[in-house]
């Protein structure tokens, strides 16, 4: 069992450190909590091992502890053992493409984190909860729940249907309430394959160090592609209108979609572990276990 002393001096180190030394945070996470990790593992591969899907209800997006057990190896490790098959996360399916390349080994953690917040900065994309103290840390946790699901061999799907409360009528007549979600994922692609060759972006391909370059610098850069890219302009021009829902009942209105991403990734005989936002999973009647349970 670890002092208060001791994971104080702990502390001190990784802030000393910038937070940039992964291996400080181990360190912090082992001191701090111990075999928790291990424990709360064990505990839901056991679970995930009864069900077709095992849904880790997420109550506060915002919870650093939550999400270093998330990024534990001890949590992939046990999903294995358990015949999980794919993780799905609580990100726009525009990320998918990202996931993918970092998964693939086509590009390096450190990379999928600058381009990951830039996109943020830059306002393009919206980490759920992130405050400008955790967004990074927590995108750093989220590439590292992606690695070791894919040191597994269990593949990332992005489950988020990406609609949010802003819809667009277009000149065809049809309703984009994803907002400019299939533009976004074109841009992404796009983005991250130019920023993959960046040295910007990519450490491996400046001599100095990814800090040398700051955040708002990455994010103009993001901005600036996006304004010029082919995908957002051809949307724009096509937008007769835009409405705003601002309420919460209009995204659980979509956890049917949710529900949709999650179920056409298994079939037939996939095993999945969600995890999701816990108000997705309250409402009985038309929220995402409820959805999965007709389809």
């Amino acid at each position: 069992m670890a002092t208060l002393d001791d994971i104080s001096t702990l502390f001190n180190r990784v802030v000393k450190s910038a937070t940039d030394d992964k291996n400080y945070w181990n360190a912090f996470n082992q001191a701090a909590y111990g075999d928790a990790f291990k424990g709360a593992a064990r505990y839901i591969g056991q679970q995930a091992a009864q069900n077709q899907v095992t849904i880790l209800a997420d109550s506060n997006h915002g919870n650093m502890t939550r999400r270093a057990f998330m990024a534990s190896p001890h949590l992939m490790a046990e999903a294995k053992k358990a015949g999980i098959t794919h993780l799905g996360l609580e990100i726009s399916r525009s990320g998918q493409f990202m996931i993918d390349e970092l998964s693939a080994g086509r590009m390096s953690p450190e990379t999928y984190v600058n381009i990951s917040l830039a996109l943020a900065d830059a306002k393009i994309i919206s980490p759920a909860c992130a405050t400008p103290d955790t967004l990074k840390r927590m995108i750093e946790y989220q590439a590292e729940t992606i690695m070791n699901a894919k040191n597994q061999g269990i593949k990332v799907v992005a489950i988020d249907t990406g609609i949010a409360d802003v819809s667009y009528l277009m000149k065809n007549g049809k309703m984009h309430l994803n907002g400019q979600g299939d533009a976004v994922a074109k841009f992404v692609e796009d983005f991250t394959k130019f920023a993959k060759n960046s040295p910007y972006f990519n450490p491996e391909l400046s001599s100095l160090k990814a800090s040398a370059f700051g955040t708002l610098e990455r994010a103009d850069i993001a901005k600036n592609q996006y304004k010029e890219n082919a995908h957002i302009k051809d949307f724009a021009k096509n937008v007769i209108s835009v409405s705003e829902e601002k309420n919460l009942d209009f995204r659980l209105q979509t956890d049917s979609f949710v529900a949709y991403n999650i179920f056409s990734a298994i079939v037939p005989f996939g095993k999945m572990l969600v995890d999701y936002g816990g108000a997705h999973t309250m409402r009985q009647n038309t929220d995402i276990d409820a959805s999965l349970t007709k389809m």
